[in-house]
């Protein structure tokens, strides 16, 4: 994937421009990949921090700019009165806005909302679970920022070449939870920018796998993520979301090998903790009690940089004294945990206001340990998919996504 990740190609592109402003820009969108230091406001006062992340401007034909994509993250987040924040996650809400840009100064504005989250308010608010029939939801409470970009594109846009954004990135606290992250302020030092007629989203997967004794977990997650892969790149044409698996990590503990209740499931997830990438523990088993009342397996803190999710191997070897179907049943199991990831909901059971639903009849139903995911994504899934670990990529070539939702709602 990011072989196809080209840079170079900048020096080919033309854009050309009516007086005060763009008429038709070639790479219709300009992409830039964050790693910067600046300050989190917290009670206690401003923090020096380093943030992650990456923007994406589009310049749609005679349609005006647009600021399509912001997410950013604080991966060693900030001490704050209440204790450390842990992972400090942002996402652009209601993308894209309407973005301000003068042609001839290029001088760029934008006023936005993004979400923001962070372990601490987990700790101090808890959870909103939802438990449905055979599965479980469980949903982090979340806060807003208002935001503002102001800044500058400079370089030679006609050719393309030698592009960067400078600036700022200013957040306050517009709705609170817990109210320890106050404000933040995001300088942007010559951001190099990527031009592009295309971007692909990178989801970073960490899988966490049990060693007990001889054995190992894990056997069935190549193939779980092989439809995951497959669900997902049905996008193409509104959106590409793909994944970059990292190395697996491992849990040296047998007593995590059969996972028998909820409590020992969240002791096992709080064992591994990577800030950019959603972490996928798969173990070797769930009892039979916990497998029928959860699915099989679950994800946490949807939508957020928190996110993790669980599973089982038994999502491929269903026991046959369980229920039926059995055997190799639960292809899809891992696509829908992944949408949940991306801050999904299943369409029939109770979702907060902060989330949006998945589609009715696509992959986000719900599925029971003895039944499957639908085979099917929707346009509205890959439009509402959300995540502050997302990253845009420019992708050069054939298309990334080359799928089509099979529901176009």
């Amino acid at each position: 994937m990011k072989a196809a990740v080209l840079w170079g190609i900048l020096g080919s592109v033309f854009l050309s421009f009516a007086a005060g402003g763009v008429s038709r820009l070639a790479c219709a969108f300009l992409l830039g990949e964050i790693e910067t230091s600046g300050r989190v406001v917290t009670p206690r006062g401003p923090q020096e921090a380093v943030l992650e992340g990456s923007i994406v401007l589009e310049f749609p034909g005679k349609a005006g700019p647009l600021l399509s994509q912001l997410n950013l993250i604080v991966p060693r987040g900030v001490r704050t009165p209440k204790g450390p924040s842990g992972v400090i996650g942002l996402s652009l809400l209601d993308s894209p806005v309407p973005l301000q840009y003068d042609g001839k100064t290029g001088e760029v504005c934008a006023k936005f909302k993004a979400e923001l989250h962070y372990p601490l308010i987990d700790r101090g608010k808890g959870f909103k679970v939802v438990q449905g029939k055979g599965c479980i939801q469980v949903f982090s409470y979340t806060e807003a920022m208002e935001g503002v970009l102001k800044g500058r594109i400079r370089g030679d846009l006609r050719r393309g070449k030698e592009l960067s954004l400078e600036g700022t990135l200013s957040f306050a606290l517009s709705r609170s939870v817990l109210g320890q992250v106050k404000a933040m302020e995001v300088p942007l030092r010559a951001l190099a920018l990527f031009c592009g007629a295309q971007w692909v989203d990178i989801l970073k997967i960490q899988p966490v796998f049990i060693r007990a004794g001889g054995k190992t977990s894990g056997w069935s997650f190549s193939t779980l993520m092989d439809g995951a892969r497959e669900i997902w790149g049905r996008c193409g044409g509104v959106r590409c979301i793909a994944f970059e698996v990292l190395p697996p990590r491992y849990v040296n503990d047998p007593d995590y090998w059969v996972i028998e209740n909820e409590a020992e499931a969240y002791a096992l997830l709080n064992e591994v903790d990577v800030p950019d990438a959603v972490e996928v523990f798969v173990v070797g088993e769930f009892s039979r009690t916990l497998a029928l009342s959860t699915g099989g397996g679950w994800c946490t803190s949807l939508g957020t940089a928190s996110a993790k999710i669980i599973t089982n191997d038994l999502q491929l070897d269903v026991p046959c004294d369980w229920c039926s179907p059995c055997g190799d049943v639960n292809y899809r199991h891992l696509a829908h945990e992944l949408g949940h990831a991306l801050g999904l909901c299943h369409p029939t059971d109770s979702c907060p206001d902060w989330r949006h639903r998945g589609s009715d009849d696509s992959v986000m139903e719900p599925s029971g340990f003895c039944a499957d995911n639908p085979d099917r994504q929707s346009a509205h899934n890959c439009r509402e998919a959300i995540n502050p670990l997302l990253r845009a990529l420019i992708y050069i070539g054939k298309r990334a996504c080359t799928g089509s939702p099979d529901i176009r709602d």
